[in-house]
C-alpha cells in the first residue's frame, strides 16, 4: 500500500480544507481489485482488500473452496489493482490496471489444495 498520498487524494484533501501532511493513508485507503479474464478480454466486479497479500488469500479461497470457471481454469485469469478507495470521504482514485499475479500461480505445482502462500503459515501441532 502506498505511505504517501497520491496528488489527486492531496487535492481532494487540501480542497476540503485538510493538511495533507495530517492524513494517514494507510488507515484510509483500500485497494480496488479485480479478477481480469483472458479469454473474453474483460474484468471482473471489483473487491476492496488493504494489500496484495490480502487480496491474493480472497482469491485463493475461492480457487479452493468455491466450484467456478476460475477454479477449472485458473491460467485463464489474472488479479490486478485498478484503483484505490479513501474508506474517510468514500473517494475512489482510478489508476491504470496494475497486475498483481496470474491466479495459476496461486496453485502449488501438482494441482494440491494447499495455498501458494501456505508456508508462511506458523507450524501448526495437532
Amino acid at each position: 500500500m502506498n505511505s504517501t498520498l497520491t496528488p489527486e487524494q492531496k487535492n481532494f484533501f487540501e480542497g476540503h480544507g485538510v493538511d495533507p501532511s495530517t492524513v494517514k493513508p494507510n488507515l484510509l485507503i483500500d485497494r480496488i481489485y479485480s479478477i481480469y479474464d483472458v479469454c473474453t478480454g474483460s474484468f471482473e466486479a471489483p473487491f476492496l482488500a488493504p494489500n496484495d497479500r490480502t487480496s491474493m488469500r480472497i482469491v485463493n479461497d475461492n480457487l479452493l473452496f468455491r466450484d467456478t470457471l476460475i477454479k477449472r481454469h485458473p491460467e485463464d485469469y489474472q488479479l490486478f489493482i485498478i484503483g484505490e478507495f479513501c474508506k474517510d470521504s468514500g473517494e475512489i482514485f482510478p489508476m491504470k490496471p496494475v497486475k498483481v499475479i496470474n491466479l495459476s500461480d496461486l496453485l502449488v505445482p501438482n494441482n494440491k489444495s494447499t495455498p501458494a502462500c501456505a508456508d508462511d503459515l506458523d507450524n501448526i501441532n495437532t
